[in-house]
């Protein structure tokens, strides 16, 4: 009470967010097990209850992670301006259901951060709700048509398009196909040998590089008859430019491996709580995960992490930075 103001003056409680039922410590650390760990909701609530003696239910646990997101939402608006400003960005895409109905989690990824979103959409929607700034780096994704709608330059993913020879060397045994696997895949193992060669610098190798890209003109100029050599031939004459940018930019993988490794986590997260029953619960969804999955490839304590920022945000009235990458990480 103060007898100058006749007021009752109470101080910020910084350990938990306004109104809440649970201090930040046990809110962050029980939605890192669900959104971070991939922990179903029931077993949370089983031990909050069983051991830590906090009672609480599915929904109000929801409820509150939903408020835990909106305070951290402004993270990722910061992480898609992080990562457009990068020089190499990752793509991958796969299934997720919501509320009974398929949607898409897209995952956008380099080595310091990952972004996910789950979208109704797997096409051009989804695909500039994140590029909504034009992206000067390296794309590295698969061959799904709407990727080639960004305008970047692109590497299109080798392990895909080998697995695809390897998957046709399986189905074709004509003379036509035979020949033109064999050149295409000693064309692209002398590329793969020659960037991880100890060293490597494209200045040393122009011409290397240079004979290389006129092997797959070659190739993808060739005539047949055979069903697959013409297929294949077309997707390299479509994507020839965007197939060997790795040997021009050391610092882009030939591959798409960062990204499918990335999207894993939250494949697996889908087998164990099956989607979301409502849009809400899908933003929830990917603003979490992409925090602790974040946090986590960045070198921090993820809920550690989380709580130091709410201290700050209830104190201030401000979310801080998200937490650069530590040097040890790097």
């Amino acid at each position: 009470y103060c007898p100058h103001c006749k007021k009752l003056v109470e101080p910020k409680v910084e350990d938990a967010l306004p109104n809440a039922r649970l201090g930040n410590r046990a809110l962050a650390l029980s939605a890192h097990w669900h959104y971070g760990l991939g922990m179903p909701s029931r077993q949370i609530v089983d031990l909050l209850s069983g051991h830590l003696n906090t009672v609480v239910s599915q929904g109000g646990l929801f409820g509150m992670w939903k408020r835990l997101a909106d305070w951290l939402q402004p993270w990722c608006e910061q992480l898609i301006d992080e990562m457009l400003a990068g020089a190499v960005l990752h793509a991958d895409e796969t299934g997720w259901r919501v509320n009974g109905k398929t949607h898409w989690l897209w995952c956008f990824t380099n080595q310091d951060a990952t972004f996910y979103m789950i979208h109704p959409s797997r096409g051009d929607p989804a695909l500039f709700e994140f590029f909504r700034e034009t992206f000067d780096g390296v794309l590295v994704s698969d061959f799904w048509a709407c990727y080639a709608h960004v305008d970047s330059t692109h590497q299109y993913c080798l392990a895909h398009l080998l697995r695809e020879f390897k998957k046709v060397d399986g189905a074709n045994a004509s003379a036509e196909w035979k020949e033109f696997s064999k050149k295409a895949k000693r064309l692209f193992g002398d590329a793969l040998r020659l960037y991880h060669r100890e060293g490597y610098d494209p200045q040393m190798f122009q011409s290397r590089i240079d004979r290389l890209h006129e092997r797959l003109i070659d190739l993808m100029l060739i005539q047949s008859a055979d069903r697959d050599v013409k297929r294949i031939a077309a997707r390299l004459e479509k994507y020839w430019d965007e197939l060997l940018v790795f040997l021009s930019h050391p610092e882009v993988p030939p591959t798409n491996n960062h990204g499918e490794r990335e999207i894993r986590p939250a494949v697996i997260m889908r087998k164990m709580i099956q989607g979301n029953q409502s849009e809400a619960g899908a933003k929830t969804q990917s603003i979490l995960m992409t925090v602790f999955r974040t946090l986590k490839r960045r070198g921090y304590n993820p809920a550690n992490a989380v709580v130091d920022a709410l201290k700050t945000a209830i104190r201030t009235g401000q979310l801080p930075p998200l937490p650069p990458p530590l040097p040890s990480n790097n």
